[in-house]
């Protein structure tokens, strides 16, 4: 998941949800990315860079490739 910037997004999920961090480097902004557990499955977060076209989705803006499934 592409996000503004992972180490942030560590520390927030680390607050709300049982976490355990598996990877997580320290570079400049752009540079991190971030892999962690959580009740047996991994994230992996990578920090948002817009001149390669990796951009955040930013509030209100729709998930890429989120499917509605109807049943």
């Amino acid at each position: 998941m592409i996000v503004s910037g992972s180490l942030k997004a560590l520390g927030r999920y680390e607050k709300i949800f049982n976490i355990e961090p598996v990877g997580v480097t320290d570079f400049a902004a752009g540079e991190n990315e971030v892999l962690f557990s959580s009740y047996g499955v991994r994230f992996h977060l990578l920090d948002e860079v817009p001149r390669l076209e990796r951009i955040a989705p930013g509030a209100g803006d729709p998930m890429p490739g989120k499917e509605v499934l109807y049943v």
